[in-house]
């Protein structure tokens, strides 16, 4: 690695040798979104694979610098705009940046004490709001999609809006005018991509996955089918579906079809879910700098023991689980100021934000 690259601030060790492998060749792929913003300008960048792969690069490595560089750039005067020769990513690939922009500036007020960078970006991606909420279906087709289908764009745009929403709430802005964008958005997915069955689009694995994730349809049935579509077919998704994918497998407890799908060669945003299922650390959608986790271990039958650790910006988050005659032991250190939301064998205990970091022990029976 080059010495300007990003220092790793998250750990994964398993003794599954092949989780192992994958997680290094899987490492070896989202070193482009660590160098997303290298080529200057927003039109220079491949941000579907930035929004795809950010997840999968922040729980292994700190990504602030490189979050900073792509906001500068898409903030900028040559910002890609529809009708322009060269859009973001490329000829082929969608337009991106106005769910991209708003999506990083989230992250990294969740992820980081950067409060800063969503302050700077709010003008922009209050701005983005207003252009969605205005545009109308085709004219956000050709924003976020390239022959991917209605259903694919029209979700990337409602995903874009609904990101933009969390910027407001997290800095105390107003949600009105977006709040009615996104509920007329919604309405009109359904109304020209709903299927009889409850489905939506061609019923692929992308749009069980987006369904899901966004509430667009029930999020466990769509999960469900997206397991089902995964474990009988395969999924020959994109890097965006497929970063969407594993994370609905894993909320919705198909951990069995997502390491299957893993152990076959998955696309790197993989690296996701073995950081949420084995090492069982989920970062909660509201967290601010960290500083509230879901622990759901997923006590896979493909390994014996699991450690999974996290810097926060407060201290070492550390996970380790190992399978021994009595079941499950499980060993847990929670740095100050920060709560987890811990699940064992179905049942929530809420570790509440301590001034003091704090170690606990448990024991799931086999």
């Amino acid at each position: 690695m080059a010495d300007n690259s990003p220092a790793q601030v998250g750990d994964f060790i398993s003794d599954n040798l092949t989780y192992m492998d994958a997680l290094a060749a899987a490492q070896e792929q989202i070193f482009v979104a660590m160098d997303m913003a290298t080529a200057g300008t927003a039109a220079d960048l491949d941000l579907a694979q930035v929004v795809a792969l950010f997840d999968a690069s922040a729980s292994l490595y700190d990504m602030q610098a490189e979050v900073e560089r792509v906001l500068a750039a898409c903030a900028g005067e040559d910002k890609p705009r529809d009708g322009e020769d060269k859009p973001c990513g490329g000829e082929d690939k969608p337009r991106l940046w106005q769910l991209a922009y708003p999506y990083l500036a989230v992250e990294v007020d969740r992820r980081y004490a950067r409060r800063d960078l969503l302050e700077q970006a709010w003008p922009q991606i209050q701005g983005i709001a207003g252009e969605l909420a205005q545009a109308d279906a085709p004219t956000l087709a050709k924003m976020f999609a390239a022959g991917d289908g209605e259903f694919y764009a029209l979700a990337l745009a409602y995903a874009a809006l609904g990101t933009c929403d969390e910027a407001a709430q997290r800095l105390g802005r107003s949600t009105d005018e977006i709040d009615r964008a996104i509920e007329g958005l919604y309405k009109r997915i359904h109304e020209r991509c709903a299927n009889d069955d409850g489905s939506f689009g061609e019923g692929t694995a992308a749009s069980y996955a987006f369904a899901s994730a966004l509430g667009l349809g029930d999020p466990r049935e769509m999960a469900a089918r997206l397991s089902e579509l995964v474990r009988s077919e395969g999924a020959d998704a994109d890097a965006m579906a497929t970063a969407y994918a594993f994370g609905v497998l894993n909320r919705y407890g198909h951990d069995d079809v997502a390491e299957d799908w893993l152990l076959a060669g998955a696309q790197p945003s993989a690296i996701q879910w073995l950081v949420e299922g084995p090492g069982g650390l989920r970062l909660a959608d509201d967290a601010v700098a960290a500083n509230h986790f879901v622990v759901r271990p997923y006590f896979s039958a493909q390994t014996d023991s699991v450690t999974r650790s996290y810097k926060t910006p407060r201290g070492q988050l550390f996970l380790t689980w190992e399978r021994t005659e009595r079941g499950i032991a499980l060993t847990m250190m929670v740095p100050a100021g920060t709560q987890v939301d811990l699940w064992l064998d179905g049942a929530l205990q809420v570790i509440p934000a301590d001034p003091d970091p704090i170690t606990q022990a448990f024991l799931v029976e086999a």
